[in-house]
This record gives structure tokens, sequence and C-alpha cells, in this order.
């Protein structure tokens, strides 16, 4: 409604719509795709050949990221991590609120690399509606501060992870709350931080554990030599998740 002279509808040609994007990219255009997240794999080929391999900068809007309630097993959005983190050059971010949305969706436009935003279908706070700040690309954060454990919470997880850490004061626990913000680049420096200085640290995500940010996390914590330090993986297990509902 706002920009129709700049808004074109594909219908459900996922794949029509990467290939656009990227010969609009080429052509020094700065075009945004919104796709749901579980319909991203049909346009894979073309997120490959033609927008990642090219260096194209397309930014993806990818909506339903997570739990799709009830529209059901064929529309939660919970692989696209998985495919995603596996193409060299793509940017893979999640904002925890509406206010991080807005502050990715500007930013992505300096780093001129392919990008995916996740976002859920769930109601999110709304301030005054402005970017606050520049994200710096693959730059986490830190939004709690403990010294016995750690959560590191993908997107809106990190409210669940606020809570937890509410209830776990209360038994004694100080817990540490991380944002990744970025699942590709990973925050590396902040990484070492958190699992250098933690015994034991969970992942939490809304997203199939194999592929997803677990699997990031496990994979860093080997490669980097964190022997000492525990991690446990809070996601979807390997099965198909039927319908539910929004309560």
């Amino acid at each position: 409604e706002r920009f129709p002279d700049k808004t074109y509808d594909v219908g459900i040609a996922e794949e029509h719509a990467g290939v656009f994007a990227a010969g609009m990219a080429a052509n020094g255009l700065r075009p945004i795709v919104a796709i749901y997240a579980t319909f991203m794999q049909r346009a894979m080929d073309c997120v490959y050949h033609d927008v990642c391999l090219q260096e194209s900068p397309v930014i993806f809007g990818v909506d339903r990221a997570g739990f799709a309630a009830a529209d059901g097993t064929t529309h939660h959005g919970i692989y696209d991590i998985a495919f995603l983190n596996a193409i060299p050059g793509m940017v893979i971010a999640q904002p925890r609120d509406g206010v991080v949305l807005r502050d990715i969706m500007s930013s992505a436009f300096s780093w001129q690399r392919p990008t995916a935003i996740r976002y859920p279908n769930t109601v999110t706070n709304d301030d005054d509606g402005e970017s606050r700040c520049e994200r710096l690309l693959g730059k986490g954060e830190i939004l709690a501060e403990g010294k016995d454990v750690a959560i590191i919470a993908l997107g809106h997880m990190c409210k669940t992870a606020l809570e937890v850490r509410e209830i776990l004061s209360g038994h004694g626990i100080n817990v540490t709350v991380v944002d990744p913000v970025f699942v590709k680049p990973l925050d590396e420096d902040l990484m070492r931080d958190i699992l250098g200085r933690h015994r034991v640290v969970f992942t939490v995500e809304e997203h199939a554990l194999i592929g997803g940010l677990g699997s990031i996390i496990n994979n860093f914590v080997v490669k980097n030599g964190f022997s000492d330090t525990k991690v446990v993986n809070c996601g979807i297990d390997d099965v198909f998740v039927e319908q539910g509902g929004y309560g």
C-alpha cells in the first residue's frame, strides 16, 4: 500500500522470486524478497546459483520462522537454517523483537551480502517505529549477566530465556542470557567468552536440532576445544510437528 510502484507480486512462484530479485540486484537495485521459511526450500536452487554464487546483495525476509501453529506440518519454518547455513556468503540473522528487526533490516543494506532475516508469525513490541542503531555484521549481544549457567537463545526465544533466568534466580542460580543475533556469521569472540567462563551452556531455538543453532554451537565447541563445557541443546527433535494453537 505504501510502495505500489516498488512492489511485485509473483504469487507462489518462489523460484521466480529468487531469480527475479537476483536480476534486479545485478542491475543496481536492492530487492527485498518476502518468503515463508518453509517455502524457501522451493527457491533453494535459485538462492544458491543466482543469488549467493553471484554474490548478489538480495535481502530475504524469511517469514513464519519457527512454528506456524494452526497452519500445520507443511508450514512450520523449522528447517531453513540447516540449508541456508551451508551456502557460502549467506548471512542469517534473527531478531528477538520488532525493534531489533528494524535495526537489522536497515543495516542489511550496508552489508552488501545475500542476507536472510528470519522472523516469526507473532506479535511484537512496537514503539516509535524507528531504527535505533546500526547493527554490525556478525555481532551478538549479552542480554543479562550471570556466573553459573549460560543460555544462548535464538530470536524470540530470548524472551523465554529471560523468563527462565528469573525462575532460576529464585533457586540461587545465576544465568547469563545471550542473543547471538546472527546465526551466520557467528560472533566467535562472544561464543569463546561465553563457553570459556560457563561450565554449562544451553542453546534454545524454535528450529530443528539437526542443522540448527544447537548443531552450529556444538560444532564450534568441538573445533575450538571447549571439552570441559557441557552443552545442552533445546529445540525440535527429528519429527514432523503437527498442527497446534497459538495459545
